[in-house]
């Protein structure tokens, strides 16, 4: 269904909600910490992915739904892409973005303006192609 090449670290750190410890620990991590999780490397593996896979199921979906029903491609391609958790992240871990990871700032600070730049345009009503530039 979908060509979604990530790295080898995004299937890495597997959420297991079978134990009540972890699904206690996963309500504990979305309520008190907004969905990102306290300890810089799991939330690396597991947050910046998989929002990088939703964004990604979510472009792939709107090139596919986007000459048949526009409207609706365009309204789940606005509510399927979010910065928030992103901008969440590199404001908790910062310190560690900074001395650790800095290519990974930088790709989350342009990722950031990308989806932005996408829902700017999508209310602005431009063209199919002017989007897919953006996306790109």
């Amino acid at each position: 269904m979908t060509s979604i090449n990530l790295r080898l670290e995004a299937n890495a750190l597997k959420t297991d909600d079978s134990t009540f410890h972890a699904r206690i620990r996963r309500l504990f991590i979305n309520g008190m910490h907004g969905g990102v999780n306290p300890d810089f490397r799991e939330a690396s593996r597991d947050l910046y992915f998989r929002e990088l896979r939703v964004q990604l199921l979510a472009l792939e979906r709107f090139n596919t739904e986007v000459h048949t029903r526009p409207l609706r491609a365009r309204l789940q391609l606005i509510l399927s892409l979010r910065s928030s958790r992103l901008v969440r992240y590199s404001r908790t871990h910062w310190v560690e973005l900074n001395e650790c990871q800095p290519n990974l700032l930088v790709q989350l600070q342009q990722r950031i303006s990308a989806i932005r730049a996408v829902r700017r345009s999508i209310v602005a009503a431009k063209r199919t192609e002017a989007i897919n530039a953006l996306t790109l």
